[in-house]
């Protein structure tokens, strides 16, 4: 994971903001520690820690039920809601524009001058560790992820469908 995160910021700006934000995985980790089981494995990195988030100047978000990155009038979070129509459900549900990425969907949702984006997931889809995922649920994620430009305050957002290695 460390070498790509070297590769990710090899390609940023040195002054770009970067956000690095826990979710339900990540998660697992806080989880998996409340077991008086594991101890016996000893000190474990975090997630933050392995991947020396804070020596990149990442902004870190461990929260993942509650925390919130705002861009402008734009708020990102990992995401909770899991339903079909899980775009319109985060609008209907904040009352406001948000973007996320938990159920690895795409989805954008309008109302007025409010929407929402569900961004879908970068991974291989294929791999292994989503072996824990029915097929049926897995042929309904997709690659892809947000670009965002903030303007006074209003964000102006597209969602970028990625297929292969191609977007």
């Amino acid at each position: 994971a460390n070498k790509e995160l070297n590769d990710w910021d090899s390609i940023l700006k040195r002054n770009s903001t970067v956000v690095f934000m826990y979710g339900n995985h990540e998660d697992r980790y806080f989880r998996w520690l409340k077991s008086p089981d594991n101890a016996k494995y000893g000190d474990l990195l975090s997630p933050a820690k392995a991947l020396r988030l804070e020596e990149r100047n990442y902004i870190v978000i461990t929260d993942y039920r509650n925390g919130v990155y705002h861009i402008g009038n734009l708020e990102l979070y990992h995401g909770d809601l899991t339903n079909i129509h899980v775009a319109k459900k985060s609008l209907d549900t904040y009352r406001r524009n948000t973007m996320f990425a938990h159920t690895h969907r795409i989805q954008v949702y309008r109302e007025g001058d409010y929407a929402s984006y569900n961004i879908g997931t970068m991974a291989n889809l294929n791999a292994p560790a989503f072996g824990y995922a029915p097929r049926s649920m897995r042929e309904k994620w997709a690659n892809g992820f947000g670009v965002v430009i903030n303007y006074d305050g209003n964000t102006y957002t597209q969602v970028i469908e990625v297929k292969g290695d191609h977007f």
